[in-house]
């Protein structure tokens, strides 16, 4: 025989609760997406375990304490609600935003198939500089691990995660790789952003840092060049390589170009290359990007590769 009795819970006033996995106080506005999930339940009781869904990440709570009883409603009440991390800092396959620091490279190694995640922030100060083009913000990556491979993925919150699928911003370089982000890019601002590296190929050892590169100076030498090459008036244009050279040097530069310089005949390509690269440049089939012959599998992977929905 079952026995069920009805039984009346105080209103809520307080809950101290514990998530089980790392990363759930980096969701922006936390505790609102913890409001939406309680609103699935009329009651808490010491002990039971809340499930709390954002985007495709499921994070899981524990209730530790309650007041003013071990059981309370829920219902048509504010709760003061105070968040603890998980008991281990250290747990595999769970996702957690390590910060960033200007400046600073952080260190790490990936599996291939996983993700390592970092966050930064760009104030309002660095901002202004920035989008005054004074200034442009370039995430680096830089790959310690010959036989390894890693790509690069960036996002601005409120998406936390960003995935191959699922980003901003992305570098499928081979090797190290810099990503360079400026005012130009309407999505980039002010905020808070993650970071993403994933194992690409192989495990990877890796040097992840933000940096602020002021271009100032690199605008003033700018200047100087465009003003100097005004003064360049009287050139001529190389029958191989299709450039402009002073016609003081003209002979001379057709001489050399044409025995080590050869153009890419690809439709839009015309690329100039040296004799001996010339073998290694290569163009993709499908999209008529142009790559050195060690890169063409992996962008056909990345870019052309079928993805199957289940």
């Amino acid at each position: 025989m079952v026995e069920v009795r009805y039984v009346w819970l105080p209103k809520g006033t307080y809950a101290k609760l514990q998530s089980v996995e790392l990363g759930f106080s980096d969701i922006p506005n936390h505790k609102a997406v913890l409001e939406t999930a309680l609103r699935q339940h009329a009651t808490l009781s010491q002990g039971d375990m809340l499930t709390v869904n954002h985007g495709v990440l499921t994070y899981h709570l524990r209730v530790l304490e309650l007041k003013p009883s071990s059981s309370i409603s829920v219902l048509e009440t504010d709760i003061e609600v105070d968040i603890m991390g998980p008991e281990s800092a250290e747990r595999a396959n769970q996702h957690v935003l390590k910060p960033l620091i200007l400046g600073k490279p952080e260190s790490g190694v990936v599996d291939e198939g996983s993700y390592m995640y970092y966050k930064f922030s760009i104030d309002d100060d660095t901002w202004n500089k920035i989008s005054s083009k004074d200034a442009k913000f370039v995430v680096n990556l830089e790959s310690q691990t010959q036989d390894g491979d890693i790509d690069l993925y960036v996002s601005k919150h409120p998406l936390l995660f960003p995935t191959q699928h699922q980003h901003m911003w992305s570098s499928h370089d081979m090797g190290s790789k810099a990503l360079v982000l400026g005012a130009e890019d309407q999505n980039f601002g002010s905020g808070t952003y993650s970071v993403a590296v994933y194992g690409f190929k192989g495990t990877s050892k890796y040097l992840v840092s933000v940096i602020v590169q002021d271009v100032s100076r690199q605008k003033l030498g700018q200047y100087a060049a465009s003003s100097s090459s005004f003064a360049e008036v009287d050139t001529v244009e190389c029958r191989n390589c299709k450039r402009y050279v002073p016609s003081r040097t003209i002979a001379l530069h057709e001489a050399y170009c044409s025995r080590h310089n050869i153009i890419c005949q690809h439709a839009g390509c015309g690329v100039v290359l040296r004799t001996e690269e010339a073998e290694s440049h290569v163009h993709c089939e499908k999209c008529g990007k142009a790559f050195q012959r060690g890169e063409i599998e992996k962008h056909m992977k990345v870019f052309h590769e079928p993805l199957y929905c289940s």
